[in-house]
């Protein structure tokens, strides 16, 4: 969860009961090693999986001092560089556009392009249809962009629909081999953390219940105006989610 100024801090929650265990006020990895040590050896020992974002320390850490554990890289931080990459395909294809020579073409295709960056990145099922519309203009106009979109909705997909670890396994590499020419940053990432984006199908843990930890904790925060010292925050958020 951001603090301001480009400074995060690290939110540590039990996903099964959706409760708030720590809130580090640094999200470097000695701060939550820290932390963590605090809990004790047996709890730590005793932990089963954690489900993490891309971020190589939290696999670290894992390692070092969560040894029976096993890593889930979370489902939704996952799709992150796969909108980027579809993102910054929007903004080249409008470049190529703008680079054009004055034509009707040129009309036609900035007309289904401009302002058309949420109805590409927003997940299907939460359109409107004034925004599916604006996606469909998009995607009859610029192939690539058509292509990008159905590489999308087919990685989301996969976790949707995948049955068992060896189902998502066999899903995912077959992407992978057909998105390596408009995904190649997406697909080295999904490449590289493999192992622990597989781990999803085993038990389907996400950091969903995160989200709605991360909302409480602003509102705390709203609610105290800033709250100038951490450890008044901390405790205040603590409290909170005591059942």
């Amino acid at each position: 969860i951001k603090k301001g100024q480009g400074n995060y801090c690290a939110v540590l929650v039990d996903l099964d009961r959706g409760q708030l265990w720590a809130l580090v006020s640094e999200r470097t990895q000695d701060a939550i090693e820290k932390v963590l040590l605090s809990w004790g050896k047996e709890v730590l020992e005793g932990i089963e999986e954690v489900s993490i974002d891309l971020w190589l320390p939290y696999k670290t850490l894992r390692e070092k001092i969560m040894p029976n554990a096993s890593v889930v890289a979370d489902r939704f931080h996952v799709m992150n560089p796969i909108q980027e990459e579809l993102n910054n395909g929007r903004k080249s294809a409008k470049q190529k556009v703008n680079k054009m020579p004055n034509s009707p073409e040129k009309a036609a295709k900035l007309k289904a392009i401009n302002g058309r960056k949420f109805a590409l990145l927003k997940n299907r099922e939460n359109l409107t249809d004034s925004q599916n519309k604006k996606r469909e203009e998009v995607l009859n106009q610029f192939p690539v962009l058509n292509e990008m979109c159905a590489l999308k909705d087919e990685f989301k997909e996969i976790f949707e629909s995948s049955n068992s670890w060896l189902d998502g396994l066999v899903k995912l590499r077959n992407w992978l081999k057909r998105a390596l020419n408009l995904f190649p940053k997406s697909q080295g990432t999904v490449r590289r953390w493999l192992v622990e984006i597989t781990a999803y199908f085993e038990n389907k843990t996400s950091n969903g219940v995160v989200e709605g930890v991360n909302q409480k904790i602003k509102l705390i925060k709203r609610a105290g105006f800033g709250f100038r010292n951490q450890e008044n925050f901390e405790l205040r958020c603590l409290l909170n989610f005591i059942d």
